[in-house]
């Protein structure tokens, strides 16, 4: 162990490094490793000398090992101003990033030393095990490596080993970042998409469909931006401006005479919440909508994540009359479980099987298949 922070020395944190990518590959897992220089650090040293400097070391380390779980992370000092911290079973690259922004955040905290109070910051460099390097001693080269460019390049940042993944998750924290501000500067809009009846021709409902124009870059598709709402939770007040603008249209429509089903997509996270039944009445009850004329389309992933509380919140609000529709049919993997579990009042048959009907033999004889299996439940079917 290290002397002075009292964490794992470099040949100690080697060992366990070598152990965690063993386990990693036993469990087809991935592994980030980061390394993490206190930025200026000598000049600390030289204007505050060096019992302040050993003060600043072990203040990091606590922060870090109090900030970092130790069944998911290990943190080390590899020497001088350098630690080093890997995380176990990762999920996917921008996980890595959300912990690099943990961390620097916990380094940036001023650190009180006798007389001095001192804003510190650090540089990061990442690499990804197995995508950047399958071995230890790699994975840390390449890591230090990372760092030492990042450095160059300024301070108080991260930076991961590949460029293209970098530019990917530093794309990806800007999207973040325009994503909170998108709602407050009026950047969204919905459009509706009709739904109609083969057999008279006539539109009887519009599904609401989101839309985003970013001041600079234009119209972002939504299958880029929904994913990464919905990752960082903005999706829940979202949804429910989506919800709040298709209930005030479909009043509108109603005032003129036109009486339409309005159709919104609900996500996962927004079911999680403790309150998204009473959300959705009283939304339904400000603009003078009757329940029956919302129906809320659910995927799949709505029901994995937490089956028996999902399929709860959607039969209260199916006894209130509130309509659900299960989308994108066909593309998960249990779907006649859920068909089995839940009455739904109607099933979406997703536009990958409908788009070429024409010409898919294959296609032609899966949407028969749904067709008829809607019609043995009683359960209307809409192709995309």
């Amino acid at each position: 162990y290290d002397t002075l922070t009292g964490l794992p020395s470099r040949d100690a944190f080697m060992e366990d490094l070598q152990g965690a990518i063993e386990r990693a590959q036993e469990g087809h897992s991935s592994i980030a490793l980061m390394v993490c220089g206190i930025d200026d650090f000598k000049s600390v040293n030289e204007q505050c000398g060096f019992r302040t400097g050993d003060t600043i070391l072990q203040t990091v380390a606590s922060r870090l090992t109090a900030n970092l779980s130790s069944d998911r992370f290990n943190v080390a000092r590899l020497g001088s101003d350098q630690f080093v911290i890997v995380e176990k079973h990762l999920r996917d690259g921008f996980q890595a990033a959300e912990t690099a922004e943990k961390v620097l955040a916990t380094i940036g905290s001023p650190i009180n030393s006798g007389n001095h109070r001192i804003s510190m910051t650090a540089t990061l460099g990442i690499s990804l095990f197995p995508s950047d390097a399958d071995q230890a001693d790699r994975l840390l080269q390449r890591a230090e490596q990372t760092i030492a460019l990042a450095k160059q390049a300024g301070h108080n940042h991260f930076q991961f080993y590949v460029a293209s993944i970098d530019k990917e998750i530093r794309e990806r924290k800007q999207m973040e970042k325009d994503l909170a501000q998108a709602l407050a500067n009026h950047e969204f809009h919905l459009v509706y998409q009709p739904q109609i009846n083969l057999e008279t021709r006539r539109v009887i409902g519009a599904e609401a469909l989101l839309r985003w124009e970013h001041p600079e870059h234009g119209m972002i598709p939504p299958d880029l931006f929904i994913p990464v709402a919905e990752a960082n939770g903005s999706i829940v007040e979202i949804g429910q401006w989506v919800l709040d603008q298709a209930c005030w249209q479909a009043a509108r429509w109603a005032s003129e005479g036109t009486h339409l089903r309005i159709a919104v997509n609900l996500s996962a996270v927004q079911l999680r919440q403790e309150s998204i039944v009473d959300d959705i009445l009283n939304t339904l009850k400000r603009h003078n909508i009757p329940a029956g004329r919302l129906e809320l389309e659910v995927t799949e992933n709505v029901l994995i994540d937490d089956f028996s509380r999902a399929i709860s919140i959607l039969c209260r609000l199916k006894a209130l009359g509130v309509r659900i529709a299960l989308d994108d049919f066909g593309t998960g993997y249990s779907s006649m479980s859920y068909l089995h579990s839940f009455p739904f009042d109607k099933i979406k048959i997703d536009r990958a099987f409908v788009g070429d009907l024409e010409d898919n033999r294959h296609s032609m004889a899966i949407v028969r298949a749904v067709i008829d299996l809607g019609h043995s439940l009683n359960v209307p079917i809409l192709a995309e």
